[in-house]
C-alpha cells in the first residue's frame, strides 16, 4: 500500500497506512519530492487520528535503529521535541533564513525534479512556515529546553559540528 494510491483526504485510509510503515518504505525517494512533502504537510499531518497513529512508531523508531546495529537516531519535525520526545536528552531547534532554506531545498529538488522553479519552492516554504506556526495540531514551537541553532551562515559541515558539540556536552563526550 502506498500513500499516492489512496485518497489523502480520507483520514481512515491514512490511519490504515501507518501499519505499513517500515524503514524500506521511508527510504522511498518519492517521499522527498516537493509534491509529497506538500501533501504530507498540508493534508495528512493535519489529521489528529493520523498523528496519533504515528506516535507509537515514531517513539519506537530510535530503539529499532539500535536493534539494527545503529547507535540511535536523529529525528526531526515540528513537534518532535514537545510531543514525540518531550524527555529527549538533546533537543535542537534548527532554523535558517527562509531564502537560505529555499535555496537549499531547491538544490536538493533539482536533482530529482529538473523542472522545479525556485520561486515555487520559496512560496511553498513560506506557506508551510505559516501552516506550521498556526497549526491546531502539532504546531511548530521551540521548547524551553531546546537549543536554538540558526544555520543561515553555516555549511553542512559547520551545521553538523555545531549540533555534535551540543550532543557531546550533554553526553559528556570529549
Amino acid at each position: 500500500a502506498t500513500v499516492h494510491r489512496k485518497d489523502t483526504a480520507d483520514e481512515t485510509a491514512m490511519v490504515g497506512l501507518v501499519d505499513y510503515i517500515t524503514a524500506e518504505v521511508l527510504e522511498n525517494p518519492i517521499l522527498t519530492t516537493n509534491s509529497m512533502g506538500n501533501m504530507a504537510s498540508q493534508v495528512v499531518s493535519r489529521m489528529p487520528a493520523v498523528r496519533h497513529a504515528l506516535l507509537g512508531y515514531q517513539r519506537t523508531f530510535p530503539a529499532l535503529c539500535v536493534q539494527n546495529g545503529q547507535l540511535g537516531a536523529v529525528v526531526d519535525g515540528r513537534d518532535i521535541g514537545p510531543v514525540i520526545f518531550p524527555d529527549a536528552p538533546v533537543k535542537l531547534f534548527v532554523t535558517a533564513d527562509v531564502q537560505v532554506r529555499a535555496k537549499r531545498r531547491f538544490a536538493e529538488l533539482c536533482c530529482h525534479t529538473p523542472a522545479v522553479q525556485f520561486n515555487t519552492v520559496l512560496s511553498d516554504i513560506k506557506a508551510r512556515d505559516t501552516r506550521d506556526m498556526t497549526a491546531a495540531v502539532g504546531r511548530l514551537v521551540q521548547t524551553p529546553d531546546s537549543i536554538f541553532i540558526d544555520t543561515t551562515h553555516m555549511d553542512v559541515d559547520q551545521m553538523l559540528q555545531n549540533a555534535l558539540s551540543h550532543v557531546k556536552k550533554v553526553y559528556k563526550i570529549v
